[in-house]
C-alpha cells in the first residue's frame, strides 16, 4: 500500500507524529491563557455589579441624610429633597437587582451568596423605614441605625466580593475600592448626626427629640441632656460615628497607595464638613446642650455640606472602581495576547516542520510536477494558442511568442534537470520555427496583395483604356449606355485594387501638386459607387485639400458612400454633407436611412476604424472599415460612426486643418437665372425653403472623370483650361455620361455658388421659349423642372432616332465638365469657341436625350425616371 503513496505523502508522514505532540503542547498552554483572561473578564463583569451597588449604597446614605433631617426639624426641612431621593433610591435598587441577574455573584462562592442575602433582606425593610419617618413613628437616632445597617450590608456584599478573586493585582484594587466605601459610610454617619443635631439645635435626651417645632431648648423639661457628654445618647452617637470614620480611614490609608491616598486629599480637599463635625465636637464637650445656630452649626450649612462629603468620597469610589476595571480589562488582553501568542509561536512550529516536510517534498516531486504539467499545456493550450496566434495576430498585439511559450524554470542539475532541460530545448525551437513562419507569413499575405492589386491596376487601366476607344466608335445609345456601365465598374474594380494595397500596407506613391476643391473630391468618390444615382450632394462649403489628400480621400469616401447605398433600402437617399468645423477642421457627413446599427455595433465598428488591425489569414467581413481606417491615419482624419435621427447610420469625416484650407469670402458675380419650363406658374412641394443653385463664374475649370486617383493626379496639374469647341464638345459628352452621380442627385447648373434660400412660393419666370407643357404633379423639384426644360429645348435640336444629339463619331474631347462641378468662361481664343450658356444649354439637351435612350423614349418628357 505505501508503495502507491505519491512522494510527497511518504515525506509527510514522517513528520506526523512530531506534530501532533507539538499541537498537545500548545493545547495545555493556551488552555491556561484562556482560563486567565476568563477570570479577568470575570472581575470585569464584577466590577459593573460592584458598581450597581456602591450606587445604592450611596443613595440609601442620601436618603438617610435628609430623612432624619426632616424628622428632627418636626417635617419642616427637606422634605421636597426626600421624596427625590427616594425617587432615585429606587432606581439604584432596580439598576442592583437587574446586575445581580445579570451577573449572578452568588455563583463565586457561599460567603457571598450569604452576604447577598443578608442585604437584599434589609433592602427589603425600607418600605417600611420610609413609613416610620413619614409618621415620625421612631426618633432620628433609631433612624439614623436603621440607614447606616441598610448602607453597611451592600458595601460589607463588595467586600465579599472581593475576598472572591484570586488575581493579587485584582484582589488589592478590589479592596481599596471597597475600603474607600466604609470610610464614605462612617462619614455619612456622621453627616446623618450632625444634620440631626443641628436641625434640633441642641442634644435630646433619649426619645426626647421634639415632636412640634425646636421645643424648649432650656432642657427645663427633660427634653435636652444635662450634660452632653457619653451619657447622652445623641451626643454619644455622634462621638462613637466620629471614632467609627477615622478607624476607617486608617484602614483606608495602611492599604491604598500614595496616589490613591493623594486621590481622597485632592477630592475632600475644598469641603468644610470637618469643620462642621469639629465644632459638634466641641459642643458636645461643653458644659451647654443648647447648639449656636450660625457659622458652622447653621442647620442648612450643616446639611449642605453633609451632601457634599458625601459626593466627594463617592468620586473617589469612583476613581477606584475604574482603575480596577481597567486592569481587569488589562490583564483579560495580556491573557489573550499571550495566547494569541502561544498559539502563534506553536502553530509557526507546526508550520515549520510542514513547510520543511514540504519544502523536501517540492524538491523532489516539483520539477516532476511541473514537466507533467508543462508537457500537458503545452498540447492542450500552448500549442492551439499559437496556432491561433498565427491566425489572428492582432489578437494578442504587443506579446511576443517567446511570452506565449515560457521555458520550464528548473534549476537543479540532477535526472529531473537535465529532462527539464531537453524539454525548454523543444520549446525553443517551436518558438524559433513559429516566429519564423509568422514573419513569412506576413510578408507573404502582403506580398501577394500587392502583386494582385499591381496586375489588377494594369489590367484595368488597360481595360478602362480600351472601354474609352470603344466608347469613343459608337454611336449606338444602347450600346454606349452598356459601355458606360462597364466603365463604371471597371473603375469600382480599379478601387477595390487600391484597397488591396492599403491592406496590405503599400507605401502610397508621393504626390505633389495644386490644391483640390474639395467639392471635387467628393463628386469623384461619388462617381465610384455603385448605386451613384441614390447619393445626393446636399451642400458643401467651399474648401481645397492638398494634392497628396485628395486621392486617398476620395477613396476614404467612396467606401463610406458604398456602404451607406448597400444598408440602406433602394428608394431611400444617401445624402452629403460637409460644412466648415471648428478649429479650421472640416466635416463631410454621409447619412443613410438604412437598418442601423445597435450601440456594441456602432462601438466595434468605430474601434476598427480608430485601430485598424491586421490583416491575416482570417478575413474580415469588415475590410471596407479597416481600409477606411488604414487610410484615414494617413492623415490624421478622424471618422466616426453614429446613429442617424431619422434612422440610418451617419459617418462623419473630420478633416484636420493641416489638411484643408478654405477660399476667401470674396462675392462671386451673380449669374443669370435659370429659366422654367413655361410661363405658367409651377407647383411646388410644400417645403419651409427652397434653395436655388445659381451659377458662379470661377477662374479654373477642374475636370472631373470617375478613374480615382489617376483622374485626381490629372486635376493636381490642369488649370485655367478653355471652353471645349465642336469636337472637344463630343468628346466632353462620352465622358460626362462617366460622371454618373448627375443621374441621381438634382441637376445643377454648370457653376455653383453658396445657396440662396427664397420663400417657399416664387414668382414663376417666363421661358425664352415657351412650349406647351404637361401638368407638373406636385412635388417636382428644381432639378426635374431643369431638366424637362432641357428635353424641351432638345426637341429643336438635331435629333437621332434615340433622341441623342448626332454627334461625330471617333473623336473624344480631352476636358469633360462635371455634373456640378465649379467652372468659368473660358478666354475666348477664336469665333469658333462656345459660350458657357451654350456649354450649359447643349448638357441640358444631351441628358435628356441619355435618359430617352435608356427608357426606349416612350416617356417622352414627361420626367425623368
Amino acid at each position: 500500500m505505501v508503495k502507491n503513496w505519491k512522494v510527497g505523502t511518504k515525506l509527510f508522514a514522517i513528520v506526523v507524529v512530531p506534530i501532533i505532540a507539538l499541537l498537545a503542547l500548545t493545547y495545555i498552554g493556551v488552555q491556561d491563557r484562556r482560563a486567565v483572561a476568563s477570570q479577568a473578564g470575570r472581575v470585569g463583569e464584577l466590577t459593573q455589579f460592584a458598581a450597581a451597588a456602591q450606587d445604592l449604597a450611596t443613595q440609601i446614605e442620601y436618603e438617610g441624610v435628609y430623612s432624619v433631617a426632616y424628622m428632627a426639624s418636626s417635617n419642616e426641612v427637606a422634605g421636597t429633597e426626600l421624596e427625590e431621593q427616594r425617587k432615585k433610591t429606587d432606581a439604584a435598587l432596580a439598576e442592583f437587582n437587574a446586575q445581580r441577574d445579570a451577573v449572578r455573584p452568588a455563583e463565586e462562592g457561599p460567603l457571598v451568596a450569604d452576604q447577598l442575602q443578608s442585604a437584599e433582606q434589609r433592602l427589603k425593610g425600607l418600605p417600611t423605614n420610609r413609613r416610620s419617618v413619614d409618621e415620625s413613628q421612631t426618633d432620628p437616632t433609631n433612624t439614623i441605625e436603621t440607614y447606616v445597617s441598610t448602607a453597611k450590608s451592600v458595601v460589607d456584599l463588595n467586600g465579599t466580593l472581593a475576598e472572591s478573586i484570586e488575581e493579587p493585582e485584582l484582589a488589592r484594587l478590589f479592596q481599596s475600592f471597597v475600603n474607600a466605601e466604609r470610610v464614605t459610610l462612617a462619614v455619612s454617619e456622621q453627616a446623618m448626626f450632625a444634620t440631626a443635631l443641628t436641625q434640633a439645635g441642641f442634644f435630646p435626651a433619649q426619645s426626647a427629640w421634639p415632636k412640634a417645632g425646636r421645643g424648649d431648648v432650656g432642657g427645663s423639661d427633660g427634653t435636652a441632656c444635662d450634660t452632653p457628654d457619653d451619657s447622652c445618647p445623641s451626643a454619644a452617637g455622634l462621638l462613637a460615628a466620629q471614632d467609627r470614620a477615622d478607624l476607617a480611614a486608617t484602614v483606608y490609608e495602611s492599604q491604598a497607595t500614595p496616589e490613591q491616598k493623594q486621590k481622597v486629599r485632592d477630592t475632600t480637599a475644598g469641603t468644610r464638613f470637618d469643620e462642621s463635625i469639629k465644632a459638634l465636637s466641641e459642643a458636645a464637650g461643653s458644659d451647654s446642650a443648647t447648639l449656636e445656630t450660625e457659622d458652622d452649626l447653621a442647620a442648612d450649612v450643616v446639611l449642605e455640606r453633609s451632601i457634599e462629603i458625601i459626593g466627594s468620597y463617592r468620586t473617589v469610589e469612583d476613581q477606584l472602581l475604574s482603575d480596577t476595571q481597567a486592569k481587569a480589562a488589562q490583564l483579560q488582553d495580556e491573557a489573550n495576547r499571550e495566547a494569541t501568542i502561544f498559539v502563534a509561536i506553536a502553530l509557526g512550529a507546526v508550520g515549520v516542520a510542514i513547510a520543511g516536510a514540504i519544502l523536501v517534498a517540492r524538491a523532489t516531486t516539483g520539477p516532476l510536477r511541473k514537466l507533467t504539467s508543462a508537457a500537458y499545456t503545452l498540447s492542450t493550450e500552448k500549442l492551439p494558442a499559437l496556432v491561433e496566434r498565427l491566425r489572428n495576430p492582432e489578437s494578442a498585439e504587443g506579446v511576443s511568442l517567446r511570452e506565449t511559450l515560457t521555458p520550464i524554470d528548473i534549476d537543479s542539475k540532477d535526472e529531473i534537470g537535465q529532462l527539464a532541460d531537453a524539454f525548454n530545448s523543444i520549446q525553443q525551437v517551436t518558438i524559433e520555427v513559429a516566429e519564423e513562419q509568422s514573419v513569412l507569413l506576413r510578408k507573404g499575405i502582403g506580398d501577394i496583395f500587392i502583386n494582385l492589386a499591381r496586375r489588377n491596376q494594369t489590367l484595368l487601366d488597360r481595360q478602362i483604356e480600351f472601354i474609352d476607344q470603344l466608347e469613343a466608335n459608337e454611336e449606338d445609345p444602347d450600346q454606349l449606355d452598356n459601355l458606360f456601365k462597364l466603365d463604371h465598374l471597371a473603375t469600382r474594380m480599379r478601387r477595390n485594387a487600391e484597397s488591396l494595397l492599403v491592406l496590405a500596407g503599400a507605401e502610397p506613391p508621393r504626390r505633389r501638386g495644386r490644391p483640390v476643391a474639395l467639392a471635387d473630391v467628393v463628386r469623384v468618390a461619388i462617381g465610384e459607387v455603385e448605386d451613384f444615382a441614390r447619393i445626393q450632394l446636399l451642400a458643401l462649403d467651399d474648401a481645397t485639400v492638398g494634392g497628396n489628400v485628395a486621392v486617398d480621400l476620395a477613396h476614404l469616401l467612396s467606401e463610406l458612400m458604398e456602404n451607406a447605398t448597400h444598408f440602406s433600402p433602394p428608394d431611400t437617399m444617401v445624402e452629403v454633407v460637409g460644412h466648415r468645423g471648428e478649429n479650421g477642421t472640416y466635416i463631410i457627413s454621409v447619412s443613410d436611412q438604412g437598418i442601423g446599427m445597435s450601440a456594441d455595433q456602432l462601438g466595434e465598428a468605430n474601434h476598427q476604424l480608430a485601430n485598424p488591425p491586421l490583416v491575416g489569414l482570417a478575413l474580415s467581413r469588415s475590410l471596407g472599415f479597416i481600409v477606411v481606417g488604414r487610410l484615414a491615419q494617413r492623415f490624421d482624419i478622424d471618422v466616426k460612426l453614429t446613429a442617424s435621427p431619422a434612422g440610418g447610420v451617419t459617418g462623419l469625416v473630420t478633416l484636420p486643418s493641416d489638411v484643408v484650407t478654405f477660399e476667401g469670402d470674396d462675392e462671386a458675380p451673380a449669374p443669370e437665372a435659370a429659366a422654367p419650363v413655361d410661363e405658367a406658374p409651377v407647383e411646388e412641394p410644400e417645403v419651409d425653403e427652397i434653395i436655388i443653385v445659381d451659377e458662379v463664374e470661377v477662374e479654373d475649370e477642374v475636370v472631373i472623370d470617375e478613374s480615382g486617383g489617376d483622374l485626381l493626379d490629372d486635376l493636381l496639374d490642369e488649370s485655367a483650361l478653355e471652353v471645349p469647341t465642336d469636337e472637344e464638345f463630343d468628346r466632353g459628352l462620352q465622358e460626362l455620361v462617366e460622371e454618373e452621380t448627375a443621374a441621381a442627385a438634382p441637376i445643377e447648373d454648370a457653376t455653383l455658388a453658396e445657396p440662396e434660400v427664397i420663400e417657399p412660393e416664387p414668382e414663376p419666370v417666363t421661358a425664352p421659349e415657351p412650349e406647351a407643357a404637361p401638368d407638373l404633379p406636385p412635388g417636382i423639384t428644381v432639378a426635374e423642372q431643369i431638366a424637362m426644360a432641357s428635353r424641351a429645348e432638345a426637341k429643336t435640336a438635331d435629333m437621332t432616332a434615340a433622341g441623342l444629339v448626332k454627334r461625330t463619331p471617333k473623336k473624344r474631347s480631352e476636358a469633360a465638365v462635371g455634373g456640378g462641378a465649379p467652372q468659368m468662361p473660358a478666354r475666348t481664343t477664336g469665333a469658333s469657341q462656345r459660350s458657357p450658356e451654350e456649354v450649359r444649354k447643349m448638357l441640358s439637351r444631351y441628358r435628356s436625350g441619355l435618359n430617352r435612350g435608356r427608357t426606349g423614349g416612350d416617356e417622352g418628357s414627361d420626367g425623368e425616371s
